[in-house]
């Protein structure tokens, strides 16, 4: 049985503006709720046991659960959303606040994550600098730029480049369209 993870954002109702919330489902009996803080304000997590996992077999793909996806962003929050959205779809999930420790774990691990997510602007190096530092590793490492200060324009002139960027708000369904996209590429 998998679980499944969500998020309610009780004043925007069916419609944040931010991340949407994961899926609802009726009684939730075996369920878990904590409180976290976002932009502010509270912001109520579920947790769902007792969910159907889909059944993989005879996919070409390997499991998801053997999909590393690294998640770089110096506002934990953010982190801990990312994780909440990712983890529950079966992808394994480590986050860093600080990009320089990011790296650092990149260029020591064996095997490398099939993806990285990194914000841009962080503190002591930029999301495009990260990227040009595990590029410069492994040319065909799969990158997702996110960024709310800065759009697509920031990498034109690079000759290394994210696989794709995504702009600040989005909802969780944007975010894990673009995690499906960029694996299957």
């Amino acid at each position: 049985m998998a679980e499944m993870w969500g998020l309610d954002f009780p004043e925007f109702g069916e419609n944040p503006p931010f991340f949407a919330a994961a899926g609802k489902a009726a009684g939730k009996t075996a369920c878990k709720w904590w409180t976290i803080r976002f932009n502010c304000r509270q912001v109520r997590a579920w947790q769902l046991d007792g969910m159907s996992k889909p059944n993989h077999q005879g996919s070409a793909r390997p499991d998801k659960s053997e999909t590393l996806v690294y998640v770089v962003d110096d506002e934990p929050m953010l982190l801990e959303l990312a994780m909440v959205i990712l983890a529950p779809l079966g992808y394994q999930v480590r986050t860093f606040r600080d990009p320089e420790t990011a790296l650092q774990t990149y260029i020591a691990a064996q095997p490398r994550p099939d993806l990285i997510i990194t914000d841009y602007a962080m503190h002591h190096m930029n999301g495009m600098d990260l990227i040009e530092e595990c590029k410069r590793r492994e040319p065909g490492q799969k990158i997702i730029l996110i960024s709310g200060t800065v759009g697509e324009e920031v990498y034109h002139q690079s000759p290394v480049r994210p696989d794709r960027f995504l702009a600040k708000p989005y909802e969780i369904r944007e975010l894990t369209d673009l995690v499906r996209e960029v694996l299957a590429a």
